[in-house]
């Protein structure tokens, strides 16, 4: 008997989420989002792309507080930059508008949101950040 065969063409949330995978995976833990950013870089190729895979993928879930460990990027340029900072924006601007940080042990990431004057919290380990987002006010 043959089988249909399954395509990702007739299951585009199979490719999806097998794109999004490249670049982040994402857990709810306390009500807070932890996202690890999975890809070794982020550049002026693939930025545009994990912007709208992190748009979409969060639209539907419902959190106060975001950690985002970029501790696995290697290589970061000026649009990549941009492209975290307007995520950032992004999660700043919801509903439930709580705090945001950053996890990386780089220093190499701290230097680089120093130039950029972001004022975004860095943590060395996702511990420290869970520690202070549990200490921080429910917005109101």
């Amino acid at each position: 008997m043959n089988q249909p065969k399954i395509t990702l063409t007739n299951y585009p949330d199979i490719n999806d989420m097998q794109e999004q995978e490249k670049y982040f995976s994402y857990r709810i833990v306390d009500n807070n989002i932890i996202v690890v950013i999975e890809s070794d870089r982020m550049d002026m190729y693939n930025a545009p792309a994990f912007l709208a895979m992190y748009e979409n993928s969060f639209t539907h879930l419902t959190f106060t507080h975001a950690a985002v460990d970029i501790s696995k990027l290697e290589h970061v340029d000026g649009t990549a930059i941009g492209v975290l900072m307007v995520a950032i924006g992004r999660m700043n601007n919801r509903s439930d508008r709580g705090q945001i940080v950053l996890i990386s042990g780089n220093e190499v990431h701290r230097r680089m949101l120093d130039l950029v004057r972001s004022k975004v919290k860095v943590f060395g380990d996702l511990d420290e950040a869970l520690q202070y987002l549990a200490s921080q006010k429910e917005p109101s």
